[in-house]
């Protein structure tokens, strides 16, 4: 038997799409054995994230394009600044 963990992020519970997203699977035939709610800590964070240089960059990057593409100023052009503020 295969496991596979789902997580959907607080922006996808506050859209209310958990139930799509795990109907999803369902229609695909997968079996929802068991479903945990958490609220993560600073330390769970850390620890399911890679932190090295080009994943902040990387993060950044994008989240400097989101900024943009929604019409709002990012706090900062440079993508380290920015990824670390993910964090």
């Amino acid at each position: 038997m295969e496991r596979t963990c789902v997580i959907v992020k607080p922006d996808g519970v506050g859209k209310k799409v958990v139930g799509a997203v795990l109907q999803r699977f369902e229609n695909e035939g997968l079996k929802l054995v068991a479903m945990k709610m958490v609220v993560p800590t600073e330390k769970m964070a850390v620890g399911h994230y890679t932190l090295n240089s080009e994943w902040i960059k990387n993060v950044g990057e994008k989240s400097i394009k989101a900024y943009e593409a929604k019409g709002q100023t990012p706090p900062s052009k440079d993508p380290i600044v920015v990824g670390k503020k993910i964090l």
